[in-house]
């Protein structure tokens, strides 16, 4: 389960994936002996291009869509692309996913019917420490949660600014260094700046 938002995360996966599958097997062994792996990856971000919350990759033929192997399996969970209210729950999955996104809004004297029918889930939640708070530190947790998700976006958002600004500054000195070969219309079409930009076209 990976819950920061990370780049590259198929390649990660993939690695992870091999290495189960590798070290089923010691230098030596026979190949027959290898067995179908199965890589879950529950992410708490959106990582897929995908619309459906739950994705299954394969290997298969390109042309005729035939499976080539049955022992690469690898799942995609995205908790942010679950939308379904609790009666619209009918799977396990459903109902695992259901409970990771909002566990820390179940009251374990209160389980939701469409969950509290699963054993393994009424478990799960009982273990969980943040079930526990009362109602004023779970206002604090809540709070805390917030603040975190904003300071995320924030420091996205200046990471943006940030490579918008280094652009900018590349397509400046780009139509500096064009001052002696073109005019200053074709430049600022050519860079995107405007003639207006401080300095950017008076020559001394």
């Amino acid at each position: 389960m990976q819950i920061a938002e990370q780049g590259y995360y198929d390649k990660r996966a993939l690695y992870y994936w091999s290495k189960v599958y590798s070290d089923q097997i010691e230098s030596g062994d026979d190949f027959e002996i290898l067995r179908k792996t199965i890589g879950i990856n529950i992410l708490d971000f959106n990582y897929l291009k995908e619309e459906d919350f739950h994705n299954v990759y394969r290997i298969y033929n390109e042309k005729t869509k035939g499976d080539f192997s049955d022992l690469f399996e690898m799942h995609f969970i995205e908790l942010n692309k679950f939308n379904k209210d609790y009666k619209d729950v009918k799977t396990a999955l459903d109902k695992w996913v259901s409970f990771l996104n909002r566990a820390y809004e179940i009251d374990k004297n209160k389980i939701p019917k469409e969950l509290e029918d699963d054993e393994n889930i009424k478990k799960a939640i009982e273990k969980l420490d943040i079930m526990y708070l009362d109602k004023e530190e779970r206002e604090i947790y809540e709070n805390d949660l917030k603040a975190l998700r904003i300071h995320k976006a924030e420091i996205k958002t200046a990471e943006e600014k940030a490579r918008k600004e280094t652009r900018k500054e590349t397509r400046k000195e780009i139509a500096k260094n064009l001052l002696d070969v073109l005019d200053n219309e074709t430049i600022a079409v050519k860079t995107g700046l405007t003639i207006e930009e401080p300095g950017l076209f008076t020559t001394y």
